[in-house]
């Protein structure tokens, strides 16, 4: 690991600013969760709001806020960003303390 930038080109926007609502997955939507689960080992952690979304580049995509136990308020955000690439696998990213908004409950 280095300490460069990420390419935001490598991964969809951590907001889903101007996408549009996708029909409902659960079984996308759980598989996504599950990635929480290394997270668990190590901290309580609380999922808030969630989005299912529609990306131009990227397809659907899944973001989910979610605390921490150390974590004392929950900005700046953590989130969950989920989507399967261009071979259909699917890519998970954690971004954490983000200064973006929180999701829409």
């Amino acid at each position: 690991m280095n300490n460069q930038e990420l390419d935001p080109e490598s991964f969809p926007p951590l907001s889903p600013d101007g996408e549009k609502s996708a029909p409902n997955d659960p079984g996308f939507v759980a598989t996504c969760l599950e990635n929480l689960a290394a997270l668990r080992l190590l901290h309580h952690v609380q999922v808030g709001a969630q989005a299912l979304t529609m990306n131009d580049k990227w397809g659907v995509v899944f973001r989910a806020d979610f605390i921490l136990d150390h974590d004392t308020a929950p900005n700046p955000i953590n989130r969950l960003v989920c989507w399967k690439n261009d071979k259909g696998k699917l890519v998970v990213t954690f971004a954490m303390w983000q200064g973006v908004k929180p999701l829409k409950a």
